[in-house]
């Protein structure tokens, strides 16, 4: 089966937000777009099976210094937004079965 390489947008100012995603979809990186136009997108990228059926998935970003609960979460990495000090980190939300 044949996959492919797609990228989804999420504003660094954004706390939670979820993606339609096809099953299975891997995280193959995290990257902040670093130009004038759109400096507040950060862009996930995913290897997809586009035949699968989807799913949402939930994400959440947390700034250092702030304190939060990761018992349900899993690490994804973190970006470093434009030339500032300024660093997004950024988890799955995980459901407990």
């Amino acid at each position: 089966m044949k996959k492919t390489i797609h990228k989804y947008h999420a504003n660094q100012f954004q706390d939670k937000f979820e993606f339609e995603l096809p099953l299975n979809a891997k995280l193959l990186s995290i990257q902040s777009r670093d130009d004038e136009d759109i400096k507040d997108d950060i862009i996930f990228i995913f290897l997809v099976d586009t035949n699968e059926s989807t799913e949402k998935r939930k994400f959440v970003n947390y700034q250092i210094g702030e304190k939060f609960d990761d018992s349900n979460l899993e690490y994804l990495g973190t970006v470093q937004v434009g030339h500032e000090n300024y660093f997004s980190n950024y988890y799955e939300i995980k459901i407990k079965n």
